[in-house]
Order: C-alpha cells, then structure tokens, then sequence
C-alpha cells in the first residue's frame, strides 16, 4: 500500500459528474481558539489517495498520527488513527473525513503521519497556536 497524496484540508468536495475531489489545502497554519481557552480542540478535514500493487488482494490501510511540541519533540494530544481496507478490484481508493488535535496551550506544534507500524512519519504538518487571533503584518 502506497500514500499517493494525503492533505489536510479547510474544504474538500467530491464531484459526482468527474467523479473526483477538490480540496482547499490549509494555507495559514496557525490558529486561536475563539474564546482563548486551553486545551485548544481543533477539527480538521483531511483527503487521502491511496494505492495498492494488487487490486485483486484487500490490503488493511492504517494511518496513525500523534501532535508533538515542536520545541522539545515530546508528544502533546492524544494519538490518533484511522483504519479501513482496501475493496477487492481496486487499485486506487480516496478516503475523507475529520480528524481532531488538541494542544494544551500556546506554541508550535508538528502533526506527525505514520503507516502501519512504521516509526518514521511519512507526513508532517507544522501548525502554530496562539492565544490571540493571527495578525498578519501591515
């Protein structure tokens, strides 16, 4: 099984018609939570495009992800994992969904993403957490 592309997304959309997606990738990624009170919940669309050498197997997919303090790399939220399989005949297979990070206070933070069993993240998301709203300079 291969990660062919996985985002985390503002928006994602499916078209009946041409039968594929369109997702808004988060751009700005850095967030306050409105009523500036820790732990900070935030709730996150994410896409997932899959690939399997045998479409004639049903390879298990199993993504994991944990939200680690960029600053001394130790793990901040509770982990997370999403799970599903492969159906029979298919080579390609786009998942969607939400997933949900909280971070205990204001800092940086990396979303790491890992495969099975693997101990090396084949994704990260750098998201920055204030306590006040983002200001970008005039």
């Amino acid at each position: 099984m291969e990660i062919q592309t996985f985002i985390l997304a503002g928006t994602i959309r499916y078209c009946e018609r041409h039968r594929n997606y369109t997702a808004t990738q988060l751009s700005a990624c850095s967030f306050a939570p409105e009523d500036a009170k820790f732990p900070f919940c935030l709730t996150v669309n994410w896409l997932l495009v899959l690939a399997q050498t045998n479409r004639y197997a049903s390879e298990p997919v199993t993504l994991r992800f944990h939200t680690v303090d960029s600053n001394n790399n130790k793990i901040a939220g509770p982990a997370g994992e999403l799970i599903g399989s492969f159906a029979y005949g298919q080579k390609f297979q786009t998942k969607q969904g939400e997933a949900d990070f909280t971070f205990p206070s204001p800092g940086d933070y990396r979303i790491d993403f890992f495969t099975g069993d693997s101990i090396a993240p084949v994704y990260a998301y750098h998201i920055e957490v204030t306590s006040e709203g983002f200001n970008p300079p005039p």
